[in-house]
């Protein structure tokens, strides 16, 4: 963000401000991994948490820090969710 141009960001977050999705989750059936980081307070990790158990088959992943929320880490654990759900279909 401290790169972020906010005049930019503007838009984006305003037209966030009015997006409802809470009545829908409880329909979508597939599969959803949610990534969320606990301890950054930016991304509100209540919502992904609230979404997490309104998703019949989801599974939340809390990598705690935006950091390993964007590193490899990351990468490795969507790899394994990526394999459980290639041995379900089999």
């Amino acid at each position: 963000l401290d790169a972020a141009d906010p005049k930019k960001l503007k838009p984006g977050a305003l037209a966030l401000a009015k997006y409802k999705i809470w009545d829908i989750l409880k329909h979508i059936e597939l599969p959803v991994l949610i990534i969320g980081a606990s301890k950054d307070l930016l991304h509100e990790p209540q919502n992904l948490i609230q979404m997490n158990k309104m998703l019949p088959n989801s599974i939340y992943l809390d990598m705690e820090t935006n950091t390993f929320a964007h590193g490899p880490e990351l990468v490795e654990e969507i790899r394994k969710y990526i394999a459980t759900l290639r041995r379900t279909v089999s």
